[in-house]
């Protein structure tokens, strides 16, 4: 099975990775360079846009795990947006979402 994992180098995604990369393939999606300690195979995305549809990738099971990494709401609403437009662009056929509460942004 092909699981894309986003946020994969993140501590709730890096864990899903380890464990997942055992069985399946693993494509991991990061915001920049890390240094992930688990195998998978990376893909460079910004989740401020969605996927390219020109450039399909086969993926059976998406585990969204990404955070914006910024207090803002919005900008987290906005990726999550972005990856269910591209699980729809790729036929992804069942989607995971994982979190905490800090991607609601810090109390005003």
């Amino acid at each position: 099975m092909h699981i894309m994992i986003t946020g994969a180098a993140g501590f709730i995604g890096s864990a899903l990775t380890k464990r997942f990369s055992q069985d399946h393939d693993v494509y991991g999606t990061f915001r920049r360079n890390n240094n992930i300690s688990v195998v998978c195979r990376e893909v460079i995305h910004d989740w401020q846009f969605p996927f390219d549809p020109a450039k399909p990738i086969k993926i059976h099971v998406l585990i969204h795990a990404a955070f914006a990494g910024t207090s803002s709401h919005m900008e987290n609403q906005t990726i999550a947006r972005h990856v269910a437009l591209s699980c729809l662009t790729l036929g992804v056929k069942r989607v995971v979402v994982v979190s905490s509460g800090s991607v609601y942004g810090e109390k005003e």
